[in-house]
């Protein structure tokens, strides 16, 4: 019955292991002129996924 139990919980830790392998990457691209301010922010994940954040602010007069 231990042994069962035993073999359960390494398994279990085993697939939290491999959940919290993923690593990401995150880029930041950022770039100011006299009337823009323009940045994007990647994110990239082992798993071939991937997040954008782009903010594109005018600073010029309106």
């Amino acid at each position: 019955m231990y042994r069962k139990i035993s073999v359960l919980l390494l398994f279990l830790l085993l697939c939290l292991a491999a959940c919290s392998l993923r690593d990401s990457k995150t880029f930041t691209f950022s770039e100011v002129s006299e009337n823009w301010a323009a940045n994007l922010e990647v994110t990239q994940t082992n798993d071939n996924y991937e997040t954008q954040n782009f903010v594109l602010e005018y600073k010029g007069v309106m």
